[in-house]
């Protein structure tokens, strides 16, 4: 077996996979994608979307911070994670926002090409409702 074969085996995710770990805000998720492992130094890196921050690289060991991890999406093949990984690195240097631009917008567009967030629409949906009740009860 070639050595980068053996290297690959002894890594935790396929580059381009997307991870969920638990945000700090209960019930939501932070969004990270494993990108590559330095040969030399066996780290592995990410790339995610950080408020304060924006899109950017680093080990995936800061970005995870020692908590539960969950993956979220798993290439099919190598040029698959390849290309999501691409479409991340496009967006290195690109500001957070919120409610227009976080960690799950980034990571799900460089997979689907989709700029969304499910968990934004979530908070918007309840919101919504929330915004019903209260007017109907006072009617």
């Amino acid at each position: 077996m070639m050595y980068w074969a053996q290297f690959m085996e002894d890594r935790r995710w396929m580059p381009g996979t997307v991870l969920t770990i638990p945000s700090d805000v209960p019930p939501f998720v932070h969004f990270v994608m494993v990108e590559w492992t330095d040969f030399h130094s066996g780290d592995e890196m990410a790339i995610h979307n950080m408020p304060g921050i924006g899109v950017a690289r680093v080990l995936l060991d800061n970005a995870i911070t020692g908590k539960p991890v969950t993956t979220r999406w798993t290439p099919h093949t190598p040029d698959e994670g390849a290309a999501a990984i691409q479409r991340m690195q496009s967006l290195i240097g690109h500001p957070y926002d919120l409610i227009e631009a976080n960690c799950e917008h980034v990571s799900r567009w460089a997979v689907t090409g989709e700029w969304k967030s499910g968990q934004v629409s979530f908070v918007r949906t309840g919101l919504l409702l929330a915004g019903a009740v209260a007017i109907a009860a006072s009617l």
